[in-house]
């Protein structure tokens, strides 16, 4: 079985798979928080909102972070007063958000950020009620969020005509605390919890060109209180509600939710991701320290690190397990200078480095390293096209 799964990692690293590796960025200032909304435009992320308590201590605070000199900045608050739940977009370089609860009432507002000045508009309210808690997603200059409270309606929002309408309803139950992301012209959304608090494991994938919903694979276990992002044109899902804080991407091309790793600390739940070129981020959440869940303002960043197939590098490898639980990779190529062996555990963590010999046909031995078994990383990178492969030690 063991051998099976081996075979597995390594066929699925063949075509072009990911890793990532986590790193704790600097802390926004402002208090610590969830349920906040965070969001890029082009190469600066905005932050804002959120609570402090689990049902109280909202705020209205607005930040901007710069992730080429990794700090962050006080902007003008958001408009809407205090509130957690609100929602977000980035569309055709302009920033959006609105909605949200303020610990009496479901907000049906929008707003329309502006950065050259640093000041807030006013847009169109969605009539009657609003929404909270729930994820959006914009695809060209079309804003899309859902399901409306206690419905299985969706709205859209065009950023041209500044007019709602409604489109096709979201095909599975009720849901809030769910998670939502766009890629290549199309919506995807799916997890959270329902009205009796079971959290959902369905996901589906909205096309614009026909105004309809298709299913796509489950994401096991099933995520809620998560956040989501798109990074290199993949989607990113944290389950980091019911979940242990795994980073999951949708693999459209194969409709399959692929483990790509683990945030290195447990289970930071009701945060919010965005992307920044090919780096995603993880912004705020509650924390899990002892019994107790915290507030937390830390910023944690995560960079797929791409697999590329053994033929580009050193031809086709072959893996062998040892009795001892070691791993052999053999190639007949011929190891060029400078290559480094590098392992990395699923959270990203580096576990050993060496240099390989050169002019020589690889030729290396990976032992246990100890820890619990469970997936590793092993990547060979020199100055030509790197090769990774995902094997279980």
């Amino acid at each position: 079985m063991r051998a099976s799964l081996l075979l597995l990692m390594i066929a699925a690293a063949s075509s072009v798979e990911g890793q990532v590796a986590w790193q704790q960025e600097t802390a926004c200032p402002g208090d610590g928080r969830s349920h906040a909304f965070a969001v890029a435009v082009g190469d600066q992320a905005y932050a804002g909102t959120g609570q402090i308590g689990e049902t109280t201590g909202f705020l209205d605070d607005f930040w901007k972070f710069d992730p080429g000199t990794d700090t962050w900045t006080a902007m003008a608050d958001f408009p809407g007063g205090t509130r957690a739940g609100v929602t977000a977009w980035s569309a055709s370089g302009r920033l959006f958000a609105g909605f949200g609860w303020n610990g009496t009432t479901v907000v049906n507002d929008l707003y329309e950020y502006l950065p050259t000045s640093n000041t807030w508009e006013t847009r169109l309210a969605v009539a009657g009620q609003g929404l909270s808690y729930a994820p959006g997603f914009a695809v060209g200059n079309v804003l899309y969020v859902g399901p409306q409270s206690g419905t299985n309606h969706m709205l859209a929002y065009d950023i041209t005509t500044g007019l709602w309408s409604t489109v096709a309803d979201f095909p599975g139950t009720w849901r809030n605390r769910h998670a939502a992301f766009a890629v290549d012209g199309k919506g995807y959304m799916g997890g959270g919890r329902d009205a009796s608090d079971n959290v959902l494991i369905d996901w589906w994938v909205y096309d614009p060109g026909t105004d309809s919903w298709s299913s796509i694979a489950n994401l096991e276990p099933g995520t809620d209180e998560s956040s989501a992002c798109v990074v290199n044109g993949s989607g990113y899902v944290l389950n980091a509600g019911s979940g242990e804080g795994d980073l999951f991407r949708y693999n459209a091309g194969s409709d399959e939710w692929v483990l790509e790793g683990t945030l290195p600390i447990y289970r930071l739940s009701r945060g919010s991701m965005f992307s920044i070129g090919g780096t995603g981020y993880h912004a705020f959440g509650l924390k899990r320290v002892l019994a107790n869940l915290v507030p937390s303002n830390e910023l944690w960043s995560f960079t797929p690190s791409v697999g590329i197939a053994e033929e580009d590098a050193f031809g086709a490898i072959s893996v062998r397990y040892e009795a001892d639980g070691s791993v052999w990779l053999a190639s007949d190529r011929l190891v060029s200078s400078g290559a480094v062996l590098q392992v990395q555990d699923a959270a990203g963590r580096i576990l050993e480095q060496r240099n390989l010999a050169a002019g020589v046909p690889l030729q290396v031995r990976i032992t246990p390293d100890g820890r619990a078994p469970g997936l590793r990383l092993l990547s060979i990178r020199s100055t030509e096209r790197p090769v990774v492969c995902r094997v279980v030690m």
